[in-house]
């Protein structure tokens, strides 16, 4: 959520769901919206006034993070839908060789050999991948 903190200022400590957390959008009247008051092809637009929240800012800052991280740990257990920017920060961090800790369990959404295969780890559950990255900070014992 870098170089979101917009999204704190409009909504502050307020659960934000998928699909509304865009701010606000000209609306189609021609004047500014609010969010309870947009059309679906109008939230679509709504993220390209932030510049990070817009195509070239969501990407250009997912890969940077990929690029200079040590480790990536996708969450994907229950996840209601695909998430494509996830599988594709899996496997660039596959292709640059990142350690990569993906949490599916057996017949989640995601659980499908390209993220299987990406993964430096497959676990199933949050606890394992905190104790599988602690392990690989760890120094070696002789």
């Amino acid at each position: 959520m870098r170089g979101k903190d917009y999204l704190r200022d409009m909504y502050g400590n307020k659960k934000l769901t998928k699909g509304t957390a865009t701010g606000y959008a000209q609306h189609g009247s021609g004047g500014v919206a609010t969010l309870d008051n947009l059309t679906e092809a109008e939230l679509d637009k709504a993220y390209e006034q932030f510049p990070m929240s817009g195509e070239q800012g969501i990407f250009g800052r997912d890969t940077f993070d990929v690029r200079h991280c040590d480790v990536i740990l996708a969450n994907l257990a229950g996840a209601s839908k695909v998430s494509i920017g996830t599988v594709m920060e899996v496997q660039r961090g596959y292709d640059l060789d990142r350690f990569v800790v993906v949490v599916i369990e057996p017949g989640d959404l995601h659980d499908h050999p390209f993220v299987r295969r990406s993964a430096s780890l497959v676990v199933t559950n949050l606890e394992d991948a905190f104790t599988s990255i602690a392990a690989m900070g760890a120094p070696y014992a002789s």
